[in-house]
């Protein structure tokens, strides 16, 4: 059985996906399984790719478009591994990781999750760019994921090394989300309080191109505020009046003011839930905070909804 299972879900990356696998191939620690899933692509470098390429210590699997977190959970699904390394197609990690990360597990066996610092690669700039540390600024992980992510903080995915058990489930990632999905993720692993470690070493690599999510803001709003949503219904008492209020505040200072007609659908729905919240969740909003949320509510879901 291998010690670490790497899953790599793949939809139309093809051009990036050798780079991905290498990275994982070159490892100086070897023992390892790689899972990549084949999330439907369309594109024809990539059918190529994935149907002629032969991988050492490689399956292929392939499925109908799910979505990045399907294809994460059913990679989980299969894996052997005591750990999980997740890898999106598009990045690579650097040779030392594994052997780094799992050094640092034999040593702590209360040890759940490891996670290192990471560089961006602009590959339009074809350069490296500047960002902030990972590092957690604080004692309290949960904390940090709901007031601080992607509010000059975050962990990209394959900069950790995971417990296989560190989830309860083997579908970790909610497949209703198609962004933010990670951020869902942590908040779930930090309220149960496990147990992270960082390094403060460069062991992955995050690669920004112009089909990287993270550029296509249009949707991103929608997305992080429809995680929140699932966010509220996990984290304790103390935490949801101060997080719906941060929520508000940050989505309304940058919201694109534009309505996505792809997302037409999502946002009834979305609409549908948030009243609901309204309804059973206890918060108390002074007037600075309450005009903000009635703009995002107007703005997003119709002045009916008030």
């Amino acid at each position: 059985m291998p010690v670490i299972s790497v899953i790599i879900p793949c939809y139309n990356q093809g051009e990036y996906i050798d780079n991905a696998v290498a990275s994982v191939l070159d490892q100086t620690f070897q023992d390892f399984e790689i899972i990549i899933v084949n999330d439907g692509s369309t594109d024809e470098v990539t059918a190529r790719k994935l149907n002629e390429s032969i991988w050492p210590k490689t399956r292929i699997i392939h499925t109908v478009n799910k979505g990045l977190s399907a294809a994460r959970n059913l990679g989980i699904r299969l894996a052997n591994g005591e750990f999980i390394q997740l890898l999106d197609a598009d990045d690579t990690i650097s040779p030392a990781k594994f052997e780094k990360q799992t050094g640092l597990f034999s040593q702590d066996s209360n040890l759940d999750v490891c996670f290192s610092d990471y560089l961006i690669y602009d590959t339009d700039l074809k350069s490296y760019l500047n960002h902030l540390s990972s590092k957690f600024p604080g004692d309290l992980p949960i904390e940090d994921f709901l007031f601080k992510w992607e509010r000059g903080w975050n962990i990209p995915i394959h900069c950790a090394l995971f417990k296989r058990n560190v989830w309860a489930t083997d579908a970790p990632f909610n497949e209703k989300l198609r962004a933010k999905e990670d951020w869902l993720m942590w908040c779930e692993l930090a309220v149960k309080n496990i147990n992270f470690r960082y390094i403060d070493e460069q062991y992955a690599v995050y690669r920004y191109h112009h089909n990287n999510m993270t550029k296509k803001s249009s949707e991103m709003h929608y997305w992080f505020f429809l995680t929140s949503y699932y966010i509220m219904q996990i984290i304790p008492n103390r935490y949801k009046e101060a997080f719906l209020k941060e929520t508000i505040l940050h989505i309304n200072s940058s919201l694109e003011r534009e309505i996505y007609p792809g997302l037409t659908n999502q946002i009834i729905d979305l609409k549908s839930r948030f009243s609901q919240m309204d309804k059973t969740i206890d918060y108390k909003l002074g007037n600075t905070i309450l005009k903000p949320y009635r703009f995002i509510k107007t703005y997003l879901f119709g002045k009916k909804y008030l």
